[in-house]
This record gives structure tokens, C-alpha cells and sequence, in this order.
């Protein structure tokens, strides 16, 4: 059934990692050179239930009950997402150009990236076919999928003093999908005797030929940065906003990539053999079907933003060991809503043990378990569980986790 997952993208025709120098345990201070490790993988979904993901994923059968149950469960508008990535960085030095107080950044990640937004009859056509939709018409409109893998290769600088810092990344892209349904409508006749379409909308796709981690299939720059401003310290507690963005940049795809657009309406209700014994001009052919459609991909290199995450964040921090961070963000992957999420933090020596709540992104609303640890003199850990509902079983929506390690020399 894994071929139904990419059937879907096909019918469609959680800020995680936002700062990776945010690692230091408490005790550290900010001056001390340090690597950083980092890992995660956040899915996550308004309706879709983890049973039918997973199955997915799996391959193989999809129970009918299964794909009912999240049929069941969704909405007017749909949403799903998926980053996974795994980076490595260091910061080090004690001055740059012969200034005190900057550190040279180096970074190495590879990030992959998944948006999807659909309607219901999308769901529909793609798990159970148009006899459902038999006498209606299927709206499919304002559907979109994408999806970027690529890999970041970096150098920048990093402010000891404010803890701000900015790194230019060099990018070489491994894949790219988009798939976008401006206007799409399908009537199927109650006899099931006619089809009408109708189809605005895009489609491209990278050079298929190689697509694993190791494909060069588009090169392109981008920037990442975060700006921390301090703010007047009152009750007793520091306050701090930092406003930053990941890979604000862009991907020149090669000339092998596929593009189509269709503005087009048809009708279809069979065909007209007059001899059944000579079917060269019956329309059978995939490349006839495709000229029918008017649908025909031309290839052709293409410049494409990468999905930047952009964020605002404030925090504050009591003497008496509480902590608390509110961040707003936005990801710009199709079904991503603005991001809001809370997180209370309570010091215990060298550790950190925190709370969360937040809503939107790809799923609803979220409880979350962090954690942050001072192992030995040398060595420290992160632990973020933001989706605590998603271990709860397969009937629940989403999954994350992210790991962090930062060694101090």
C-alpha cells in the first residue's frame, strides 16, 4: 500500500531544530567553544490518524476499517507535515578579524521536508475510488503537496554578547516535488457512464533517474540567522525576543526537472472503436492520454524557494530557577499554519525539566515534555518530546522527538 501514499501526492496534481546553538546546558557559559549534535523527526496531522500513516509507511494492505476511520475524522480543509533532519555544528574561537566576542559557526545538516494540505474527496478518490462520489461533484480545489530534501553546507558567525548569529549555507538539493490544484473538479454520472474535469493547477518534479541521499539534482544558497534582543530586567527575572529564520534561500533544480500546468476542462464518456481489430488510434496510449489531458511535461532547469521557517521567540528567566519561552512561527510548506507554543522550564542544578503546549503547524493542540541535562564537565544533552498525545496509540494524530548532545572541550 505504500504506493497509495504516493497516489495521494499524485490525486494532490513543527519547528523543530530552529536553533541548534541553543544546546548549552546551564552552568556553560556562552564563550566556551562547543560541538553540537542534533537529531529529530516531527510528523504530524489535523486528521489523519497514526494507524493509517504508519500502514503507509509499512506497505501493504490498508484495512478498509482503518481507511474509514480517519475518512471519518476529516475536515473542510486538511493538513499533514513531516521534517526530519540531522546536523552537526561548531562553534569556536575567540575573536574574528580581530574582533573579541565573535565565534566562527560551521554547519553540516540534511533536512527533509513535507507539506500537504487536501480536501475531503481527495482522501476519498484516492483510498476508495469515485464510486462514492457517484452523481456529485468531487472538489479537489485548493489542494497542494511539496516536498524538498536537501542537504546545507555552512560557515557564519556567532555573538558571544547577545547570543545572536548569522550562517550562509551552500545547498545541494536531492529532490523536489510540488504539486499544486488551484481549481480541480471531478463529476462522475450517477450510471457512472461520464467523467467530467475540470483542471487549473501545476506539477513539477525533480530528475527521477537518482533520488537518494547521495542525488545532485539542484544546487542553490540560503541563509540562517537569529537576532536576540535584551529588554529591561524587571521583577527580578531577565527578558529577551529574538526574531531568526532557517534557510531563507533557494534551489536551482536541473534541466532534467519535469513541469506541467493545466488550465483545461474534459468530458469523457468512451470510446468509439469502429474496428476491433485495429486499435492503433484508439486513445490507449499514455502519451495520447496525456495530449487529451493537455497535461504534456516539458523539462527544464527552475528556480525554487526553499521552506523557510521564520520565528519570533520570548523568554524569561527567574533567579529562583524558572524559566519560560513563548515562541510564534511559520514554515512555508502547504497545510502549515502559524505555530504558537509555550514552554515552562524549572532548573534543578545543571538540568532543565520543562512543559509545553502548542497548536497549529501541521496538527492541533499538543502537551510536550523537554529536557535538558549536564551529563559530566564535558558533555551535555537535549530531550524534546513536544507531542505526548502521539505515543498515546494508533488512534492518535502525530509524532515527534528531537536529541541534542553538545560537547565542551
Amino acid at each position: 500500500m505504500s504506493e497509495r501514499l504516493h497516489a495521494l501526492a499524485l490525486a494532490l496534481a513543527v519547528p523543530l531544530f530552529a536553533g541548534a546553538q541553543d544546546l548549552l546546558p546551564a552552568g556553560i557559559p556562552a564563550e566556551a567553544d562547543r560541538l553540537e549534535l542534533h537529531g529529530g523527526f516531527a510528523y504530524d496531522a489535523n486528521t489523519l490518524l497514526n494507524e493509517l500513516v504508519l500502514d503507509l509507511a509499512q506497505g501493504g494492505f490498508v484495512a478498509r476499517d482503518v481507511r474509514l476511520r480517519s475518512q471519518e475524522a476529516l475536515r473542510t480543509n486538511n493538513r499533514m507535515g513531516q521534517v526530519m533532519q540531522v546536523g552537526l555544528h561548531a562553534v569556536f574561537g575567540d575573536s574574528v578579524l580581530g574582533r573579541p566576542g565573535l565565534k566562527v559557526l560551521l554547519s553540516a545538516a540534511y533536512t527533509d521536508q513535507v507539506g500537504l494540505r487536501f480536501r475531503p474527496d481527495v482522501y476519498e478518490l484516492t483510498f476508495f475510488g469515485n464510486a462514492g462520489s457517484a452523481g456529485r461533484m468531487a472538489d479537489l480545489s485548493g489542494s497542494a503537496f511539496e516536498r524538498q530534501r536537501y542537504q546545507t553546507l555552512g560557515a557564519g558567525l556567532y555573538n558571544v554578547r547577545t547570543g545572536s548569529w548569522v550562517r550562509f549555507d551552500l545547498v545541494k538539493g536531492s529532490s523536489w516535488t510540488s504539486v499544486d490544484l488551484q481549481d480541480a473538479t471531478l463529476f462522475t454520472a450517477a450510471d457512472g457512464t461520464r467523467l467530467d474535469l475540470r483542471l487549473h493547477g501545476s506539477y513539477h518534479q525533480s530528475d527521477t533517474a537518482r533520488n537518494d541521499l547521495g542525488a545532485f539534482n539542484g544546487i542553490g544558497a540560503a541563509v540562517s540567522f537569529a537576532q536576540r534582543f535584551g529588554l529591561p530586567g524587571r521583577n527580578g527575572a531577565t527578558h529577551r525576543i529574538t526574531v531568526g529564520a532557517d534557510d531563507l534561500g533557494a534551489v536551482r533544480w536541473g534541466p532534467r526537472t519535469l513541469h506541467t500546468s493545466a488550465d483545461t476542462g474534459l468530458a469523457f464518456d468512451g470510446f468509439d472503436v469502429e474496428d476491433i481489430f485495429d486499435l492503433d488510434g484508439a486513445l490507449t496510449g499514455e502519451q495520447q492520454l496525456l495530449d487529451t489531458f493537455g497535461v504534456r511535461p516539458v523539462t527544464g532547469a527552475r528556480w525554487h524557494m526553499l521552506p523557510v521557517h521564520a520565528w519570533v521567540a520570548y523568554g524569561a528567566t527567574w533567579a529562583t530557577g524558572w524559566r519560560m519561552d513563548l515562541r510564534v512561527a511559520q514554515r512555508a510548506l502547504p497545510g502549515f499554519i502559524p505555530f504558537a507554543q509555550v514552554i515552562g522550564w524549572r532548573r534543578f542544578g545543571d538540568q532543565y525539566v520543562g512543559l509545553s503546549a502548542q497548536y497549529g503547524g501541521s496538527g492541533g493542540l499538543r502537551a510536550g515534555l523537554h529536557g535538558r541535562f549536564r551529563i559530566t564537565r564535558w558533555l551535555g544533552a537535549e530531550l524534546l518530546l513536544p507531542n505526548l498525545y502521539g505515543f498515546t496509540g494508533p488512534r492518535a494524530r502525530g509524532f515527534a522527538a528531537q536529541v541534542g548532545l553538545v560537547f565542551i572541550p
